[in-house]
């Protein structure tokens, strides 16, 4: 085997051990139920390279310059989580002093959730993953594909055990191919648009420097003058 023959081998192992190592910037941090299993590790590679960005908040949020608009209110948002979570989660003083029950929460919404919830791995720890759970199942309805599936809590990172950069509210992607072609930030503070703009500039950023660092290492087709 010629040295040239040789080189190409050690690279190409190289760049496979590369994108081996490109899985580990990405960590699904639910287990959602919902989508195929195959889809479930994210790979830089299942980005697109014609991704599209949005955002997405609550009722009267496109006023804001929001793409996507759940019709849910804060207050009913706010109700529903603290229905589902339990009054023991909360104190009975800090209750009464906020109204916290002072308006019923909408049944429809509050059924969704519970029932998603489990499915999609959400423990209900922070009152936005209630945008989280129903903006999700608002897109599938927008969208009406049964090619795609949405999940999110998509965590990046620079490398493994390193600490985590930002997180991704939502992924579109393909069922059979995994390939994601967009990806979504949810605020439930609808005036919160440009912190949600920065979040995906700032994936957006971190996207375009790791394919251009993979790159810099995808080894050039050698062409050897003369005999192997």
């Amino acid at each position: 085997m010629s040295y040239w023959n040789w080189l190409n081998i050690v690279l190409s192992i190289f760049l496979y051990t590369q994108n081996l190592l490109a899985d580990d910037r990405f960590e699904s941090l639910r287990n959602d139920q919902l989508i195929p299993e195959h889809c479930h590790n994210v790979k830089l590679s299942d980005f697109s390279d014609e991704i599209s960005y949005f955002t997405m908040s609550i009722k009267d949020s496109k006023q804001n310059g929001f793409d996507y608009e759940h019709p849910i209110d804060r207050r009913t948002a706010t109700n529903i989580w603290r229905k589902a979570l339990g009054a023991k989660a909360w104190s009975q003083e800090s209750i009464q002093g906020n109204n916290a029950h002072e308006t019923t929460p909408n049944q429809d919404y509050y059924q969704s959730l519970i029932a998603h919830a489990p499915l999609m791995d959400f423990n209900l720890s922070s009152e936005g993953e209630v945008l989280e759970i129903l903006g999700t199942l608002l897109l599938y309805d927008l969208i009406a594909d049964d090619k795609t599936f949405i999940t999110g809590s998509i965590a990046y990172r620079l490398q493994l055990h390193s600490r985590y950069i930002g997180e991704l509210d939502f992924i579109i992607a393909d069922k059979t191919t995994c390939q994601i072609y967009a990806v979504g930030e949810a605020k439930l503070n609808k005036r919160k648009h440009g912190y949600a703009k920065q979040q995906l500039n700032r994936f957006q950023n971190f996207l375009l420097e790791q394919r251009r660092i993979q790159n810099f290492w995808r080894a050039p087709k050698l062409f050897v003058i003369g005999n192997s």
